[in-house]
């Protein structure tokens, strides 16, 4: 049966019934912070990641895998995608324990997904390979409240977002927070980059995290029911 939209107002019925309302207390560095945290539901496809190798590369033997020794790879990756999925707090995020789980897991109540994978030169030449992450598939508006954290060979995250940036300045809460760069939603690009001179045999490793946080200034009602889709597309460049 196809599964029906959860909105917040299903969730907690009438605002009389406050006994529904979860309330969490956190305490950072010596402050208590009291957030009332909306258990909201998101459509199908939060968090799907599509990863494709241009025929450039697998013709010269590049391929990708889930697994570090290579001991199976393919030109395409596919990773599941969160169903009804949480909200989450960008500090809650367990980053490190994702970098190191490979291929795709869903974590904490649905409320992000994780993938790592690798690439690897298995020809005889060296290549420059460029990435573009592309938003292929959104609507109401999720791409505004979705994040993304890339990581390279398990060096600093850089962590991606759509829509307004959290104001640091009001409230030490978001000193937690990076500072994230902006998609390019005009043209539907989350990000892109290059590396040079991958040689026979090398291997380059990525994480992707992705969730929606719900301290997000853009996180609203009407977005509720909403989805996207990520598309990871690699190729051959010449300098």
């Amino acid at each position: 049966m196809p599964q029906k939209n959860i909105y917040v107002k299903d969730i907690y019925g009438p605002k009389k019934k406050k006994k529904k309302r979860l309330i969490i207390s956190l305490c950072f560095t010596g402050i208590l912070v009291t957030l009332i945290v909306i258990l909201a539901y998101f459509g199908q496809n939060v968090g799907s990641f599509s990863i494709k190798l241009g025929d450039d590369l697998t013709s010269r033997q590049i391929f990708i895998s889930e697994k570090e020794d290579f001991s199976w790879y393919d030109s395409r990756l596919e990773a599941a995608s969160v169903k009804e999925a949480n909200v989450i707090m960008y500090p809650f995020i367990k980053a490190k324990e994702c970098r190191n789980t490979d291929g795709s897991r869903i974590w904490e109540n649905n409320s992000y997904v994780s993938y790592t994978f690798y690439l690897k030169n298995m020809g005889r030449e060296i290549v420059n390979v460029m990435q573009q992450c592309s938003i292929t598939g959104k609507n109401d508006g999720l791409e505004l409240v979705t994040w993304l954290e890339y990581f390279e060979d398990d060096n600093e995250g850089i962590v991606y977002q759509g829509g307004n940036v959290p104001d640091k300045a009001s409230d030490p809460f978001f000193e937690r927070y990076p500072d994230p760069k902006l998609y390019d939603l005009e043209n539907n690009i989350a990000y892109e980059n290059k590396f040079y001179d991958l040689h026979p045999g090398d291997v380059k490793k990525f994480t992707l995290i992705t969730w929606v946080d719900s301290q997000d200034p853009d996180l609203s009602e009407e977005i509720l029911g909403g989805t996207i889709r990520f598309e990871i597309y690699f190729s051959l460049f010449r300098r």
